[in-house]
């Protein structure tokens, strides 16, 4: 678990965003971690998620696939500007294309 820097942290507490689940609509939040990068979670604001407890450590303590999908699609989406260029290492929109993908098994159902 990585601690989130205060000046990101009062930042998050703004934003009305940050106040339901991702995955499930809960107001009950704890904030994940969607994003890593050189095996360290990225501390920026679009990195972190709002997922409420049981998606977020619900499944063996860890995130269910549905919000561990979510969490980093809207992660990559929101950021992707900024990870191109700070993070260039990783190609974002292979993994951003592959997550669709993923999603259709739950969007179809």
């Amino acid at each position: 678990m990585s601690v989130i820097p205060p000046k990101i942290k009062k930042e998050l507490e703004k934003d009305p965003r940050m106040k339901k689940c991702l995955a499930c609509g809960n107001t009950s939040v704890q904030w994940h971690h969607a994003l890593q990068y050189s095996g360290k979670s990225i501390q920026e604001t679009f990195a972190i998620q709002p997922l409420c407890p049981k998606c977020h450590m619900g499944n063996s303590m860890k995130p269910t696939e549905y919000a561990s999908i979510m969490s980093e699609l809207v992660a990559i989406t929101m950021g992707y500007k900024i990870l191109i260029k700070k993070y260039p290492k990783f190609n974002w929109l292979q993994r951003k294309s592959y997550l669709e993908f993923k999603l259709k098994k739950y969007v179809s159902n």
